[in-house]
């Protein structure tokens, strides 16, 4: 307990002591056995006072001094959350629509899907939008034919597939063609105040969300590049995660998002309570650096105007997020052929209409991109023809 909150209990003691000496020439009167008896009550005067100040006073400072507990966190973040994009339901599925995987349905990615969805129908083209767990799942259907035609994805996992060591993964990323670069995903580690850099995460606590896969690679590929062991958990929700680290049972969480990312800028409601405000100074976004070889990864800056609970600028690393398509361009049979058609048919529609999904791509975020981008190191999608 702090000094502030002994100042009440210690002033009702200091009250009673003064009374106590004031009266104490007339509780000493007399003889011996009855001035024991005299004093008694002052004594026991003193002491039910302090304990009543004492505890009138952790019952009006415990609200205020509570720490924020992840369930008290989650309410504060859940008041502060949009509702989910529903699915679209445009009638029957038909074999012959084409299907875009994308992302959590608060994500920025099932919003490019969705603007996909439109686009296609102005230009008469069917498309569905798929929520799924992120880019790992969506290469992986891509690649497994599971009439899922294209899909969104970060660079550093598709150059990771690319160069496995195992046969089966260097598979999926043989099938697949770039269709357009997309915005940039910033790398945020939220972590305790004490960790300053990625080496101090050594045999810590650190949490990506269950519907993040995206997230969770970079992150391992990060620390496994610099050598840096640690206790992984994805496990549960990207809320969660981060109110766990607020309320100080895991030490960081690495959330891979273009950026304002939605849970990070929610947390700017718990500045409006003491326990809030409290937790908050706890916690940073920890500063990151390309090394000598970047690979995928570029340097960006967090601002205030990102998050407004941010105190100062926080360079970091990004990753561009690419819309990918399975390769039909073989056309070896009918069924390939019709593919490759209707992504001809909707790259002639992205050409009409790619502004809107730029601003779907962008939203808030601090990059788009341009129709004449190319992917690095990507073969391009001959049936869309984009590039």
């Amino acid at each position: 307990m702090d000094g502030h909150s002994l100042t009440a209990p210690l002033a009702v003691i200091g009250v009673g002591l003064v009374s106590t000496a004031l009266l104490w020439p007339w509780l000493t009167e007399g003889h011996a056995r009855v001035r024991r008896w005299r004093i008694l009550p002052g004594v026991l005067g003193l002491v039910v006072m302090a304990a009543a100040g004492w505890m009138m006073w952790l019952q009006k400072a415990a609200p205020a001094s509570a720490a924020l507990n992840v369930e008290s966190c989650l309410q504060m973040l859940d008041a502060a959350n949009p509702a989910a994009v529903d699915e679209p339901r445009d009638g029957p599925f038909n074999r012959e629509d084409l299907v875009v995987v994308s992302g959590q349905r608060r994500g920025t990615y099932f919003r490019v899907g969705e603007e996909l969805v439109r686009i296609g129908r102005d230009h008469g083209v069917r498309i569905r939008n798929r929520s799924t767990r992120g880019s790992l799942e969506n290469l992986q259907l891509l690649a497994s034919r599971e009439n899922a035609t294209l899909g969104m994805a970060q660079s550093d996992l598709l150059m990771w597939l690319s160069s496995s060591a195992i046969p089966q993964e260097r598979d999926i990323a043989r099938r697949l063609r770039a269709v357009l670069p997309l915005h940039l995903e910033v790398v945020h580690v939220l972590a305790r105040s004490d960790l300053k850099q990625l080496g101090d995460l050594a045999g810590k606590t650190v949490l990506t969300a269950f519907d993040s896969q995206g997230s969770a690679y970079t992150a391992r590929n990060l620390l496994r590049t610099d050598g840096v062991p640690a206790t992984w958990s994805d496990a549960e929700s990207e809320a969660t995660s981060v109110c766990r680290v607020l309320a100080g049972t895991a030490d960081a969480v690495v959330i891979v998002a273009g950026a304002p990312a939605a849970t990070l800028s929610r947390m700017a409601v718990l500045q409006r309570t003491h326990s809030g405000a409290r937790a908050l100074q706890g916690v940073h976004l920890m500063p990151l650096s390309p090394g000598v070889d970047p690979g995928p990864y570029g340097a960006v800056r967090l601002t205030p105007q990102d998050y407004p609970w941010l105190q100062a600028e926080v360079p970091t690393l990004s990753v561009r997020a690419l819309l990918m398509a399975f390769d039909f361009s073989a056309e070896a049979n009918a069924y390939q052929r019709r593919r490759c058609a209707h992504l001809r048919r909707l790259g002639r529609a992205l050409r009409a209409d790619l502004d809107s999904l730029q601003r779907a791509s962008i939203a808030g975020k601090q990059e788009g991109f341009e129709l004449s981008g190319t992917v690095p190191g990507w073969p391009s999608d001959r049936c869309v023809g984009l590039q």
